[in-house]
């Protein structure tokens, strides 16, 4: 399983690809560490790229009631779309990484 992690003002991002379940999940806590009532904490996608796009885009129309110009890190997306490809090969996936979600902010004022 791959975990992916970024932070915003108010929340902490939870993305991966669950290999035995054969799923793409997403989940948003609080930063007390809670999960948000209002997004499944158990939200799960097709492990296809699609999927990366239906979580992504879930994600991000979530944090964007609060945080309209927030959107999910390139570097963050791109990683689920490979560990897609890695569980399409049948490779194996086990790692966390933690993306910075400030880049995206940095890279659209210059």
């Amino acid at each position: 399983m791959s975990q992916h992690i970024t932070k915003t003002k108010y929340y902490s991002i939870q993305m991966g690809v669950d290999r035995p379940c054969q799923e793409v999940f997403a989940a948003i806590f609080s930063k007390k560490g809670d999960a948000v009532f209002d997004f499944d904490p158990f939200s799960k996608f097709e492990p296809s790229l699609q999927g990366v796009e239906d979580a992504v885009l879930a994600v991000e129309n979530y944090v964007k009631k609060k945080e309209p110009t927030w959107s999910v890190p390139t570097s963050m997306r791109d990683a689920l779309m490979e560990d897609v490809g890695r569980l399409a090969r049948g490779e194996d996936i086990n790692y966390g990484k933690t993306h910075d979600s400030n880049a995206i902010e940095n890279a659209s004022r210059v």
